[in-house]
């Protein structure tokens, strides 16, 4: 089962609705949108790669929480936190990061993005559903 590595607290998010899921593997997106829209009102979008997230971030408001897998085509997951930290409006969106890697601590820990946790794959519901509830009220 997967394990929450760790986690970070809440910050005021404003306006902020929505949670936006970039997973690669289709039947892992479509059960992280189901559990995420049955056990709260947010609304969530999914994106298949990071390019599709980041073209959707740049078309709509932030997101109240985005879910990121790291490992993914086209544009993958570090990439997409490069990018959210050079946008000011979007630095402060909290990230939860769900990969099979083992966390980069050192990497994760002077990255300049909002990570709110890293959860280790297989994921558990609960360990998820605990994250985006704190984010998303």
């Amino acid at each position: 089962m997967g394990t929450t590595v760790f986690e970070r607290g809440t910050r005021e998010q404003g306006c902020r609705r929505g949670v936006l899921v970039v997973e690669d593997d289709e039947d892992v997106r479509d059960a992280l949108r189901m559990l995420i829209e049955d056990e709260t009102v947010q609304p969530v979008v999914g994106a298949a790669d990071g390019r599709e997230a980041i073209d959707w971030l740049e078309d709509h408001p932030p997101p109240c929480l985005i879910v990121l897998d790291l490992m993914m085509p086209v544009i993958n997951g570090w990439q997409v936190l490069e990018w959210l930290a050079a946008h000011p409006c979007l630095r402060r969106v909290p990230v939860v990061v769900c990969s099979a890697a083992a966390p980069d601590r050192g990497r994760l820990a002077v990255a300049p993005h909002r990570l709110a946790a890293y959860l280790q794959k297989p994921l558990r519901g609960e360990d998820l559903m605990a994250v985006v509830t704190r984010h998303c009220p």
